[in-house]
């Protein structure tokens, strides 16, 4: 009895460690979901594209690209010489980034990984948000629509570095195809503060 015991340890242990061998070193990701600037109040969408090498077992390096757009509108209704209007202010952030990230994994076999990862960033964006916005109504102004004034004190289109944290879970359904989940959060040198929680669909190579 205790052969065998000691015959299915070290075939376990032989197993694990061609297994830990043959993990693969590359990994080429597509991820997508929602994306809150700020507080949260201005909702968006993200999407990253990324490849990934893992140095070590549970150290990696990665590169990505990432585009985000946020949109927001301030609805303004009236009526106009018996005619209902829509005169809603509407605005929108698109940005487009650059990302690389040091990563550790905590747990990484065939099946499941478990990871953190450490970045930086560089960020191009244009916004048409205004960063005051007034509206004045007929009732104080005797004008018979709303009068809506805007202040822009930060330029349309801004570059920023940044970092970023992210925290990713894979789960690989077939030899090479994973699918996971990424949240994370990113601040940058205009003081734009992202978070983002996404769905990840990957192929490990």
């Amino acid at each position: 009895m205790k052969k065998i015991f000691q015959f299915i340890l070290i075939s376990f242990s032989c197993n694990l460690a061609v297994a830990q061998q043959n993990l693969s070193k590359n990994f080429v990701t597509l991820s997508a979901g929602k994306c809150f600037n700020g507080s949260g109040d201005l909702r968006g969408f993200i999407y990253t594209t990324s490849y990934r090498y893992y140095y070590k077992k549970k150290w990696s390096w990665d590169v990505g690209l990432s585009g985000t757009i946020h949109d927001k509108s301030t609805p303004i209704f009236y009526n106009f010489n018996g005619v209902d209007y829509d005169g809603s202010v509407r605005a929108t952030i698109a940005g487009i980034q650059l990302t690389s990230h040091i990563g550790r994994s905590f747990i990484r076999n065939e099946r499941h990984e478990f990871s953190s990862l450490l970045g930086i960033l560089g960020r191009y964006h244009s916004s048409s948000l205004s960063d005051a916005l007034s509206i004045y109504y007929p009732v104080g102004t005797n004008i018979p629509f709303p009068v809506v004034a805007h202040e822009q004190l930060e330029p349309m289109r801004q570059v920023a570095v940044g970092g970023d944290i992210q925290i990713q879970y894979n789960y690989t359904i077939k030899k090479n195809i994973s699918i996971g989940i990424v949240a994370g959060f990113q601040t940058d040198s205009e003081g734009d503060n992202l978070s983002q929680l996404s769905i990840l669909v990957g192929y490990r190579f």
